[in-house]
């Protein structure tokens, strides 16, 4: 089984990656997209300044071992920050067809 992840990581500290997993496995994904019209937004300001350019997610997380057996399946999710510490750990429940919505911090 794998985990799809797509989105934006915009923080108020520097951060690196996000960290997400199920049962016992998971990884990591840098945050590198570029949002480049990010720029013109008033409140840009507030973020570091790499962050502010390259606050994407994009990529797939294999989970060995895991199946989901057609049912919902919690997954923790977790953003990285450039010391390794993990930040704001949430946990949400990814339906089998991947729709899990939006997770907000």
């Amino acid at each position: 089984m794998a985990i799809d992840a797509t989105g934006w990581c915009l923080a108020a500290e520097p951060v690196k990656s996000v960290q997400l997993g199920a049962n016992g496995a998971g990884g990591r994904l840098p945050i590198w997209r570029p949002w480049i019209d990010l720029l013109d937004w008033p409140e840009a300001r507030a973020y570091p300044p790499l962050h502010v350019i390259c606050a994407g997610i994009e990529g797939t997380i294999d989970l060995p071992g895991v199946r989901s057996d057609g049912q919902p399946m919690r997954v923790i999710f977790c953003v990285v920050a450039l010391d390794d510490r993990l930040l704001a750990p949430v946990s949400f429940m990814l339906t089998p067809d991947g729709e899990a919505g939006m997770v907000e911090l």
